[in-house]
């Protein structure tokens, strides 16, 4: 899903991040205004990768529970 959203951004607009941690911010929050200075998003692009994030960053957390948690885990969903 991420893959996609970053598809739609033209690739020289994507290539103005020139740090792992720039393009991780745009991930994280893509309205911070670090990311405003470097790039702007139209608001419908900003709200997929707001949502993409949180699904994403929501299964991560799951999957890290998953593995530190001793016995059988049950999924909250």
């Amino acid at each position: 899903m991420l893959a996609e959203i970053i598809e739609e951004i033209h690739p020289l607009e994507l290539s103005l991040f020139n740090t792992r941690e720039d393009l991780t911010q745009l991930f994280m929050d893509c309205s911070h205004k670090n990311i405003r200075s470097i790039i702007q998003l139209p608001m419908r692009l900003q709200l997929r990768i707001e949502r993409a994030s949180q699904s994403y960053i929501y299964h991560l957390h799951n999957k890290r529970v998953q593995l530190l948690t001793p016995g059988p885990f049950v999924n909250p969903t």
